[in-house]
């Protein structure tokens, strides 16, 4: 196996804090991440700082020797 790892780091402001969902935002981030259909996906991190802003850090595992289609983006 030839695996790549990379991090994603994500500064996330919210402006309106009534209508966000959190575990809803982080899927859309997670599905965003992946560029090849085989990608593991994993949120590494999720810390709230300044009054409800969070920083976000997501974990992508890539098996180079099986990419899987591309994902469609549009």
């Amino acid at each position: 196996m030839n695996m790549q790892t990379n991090q994603i780091f994500i500064k996330l402001k919210i402006k309106n804090r009534r209508n966000f969902n959190l575990q809803s935002r982080l899927r859309e981030m997670c599905d965003y991440s992946m560029e090849f259909e085989h990608d593991r996906v994993e949120v590494q991190e999720v810390k709230m700082v300044n009054g409800g802003n969070y920083e976000i850090v997501i974990h992508v595992t890539r098996d180079l020797d099986c990419l899987g289609e591309p994902m469609d983006r549009y």
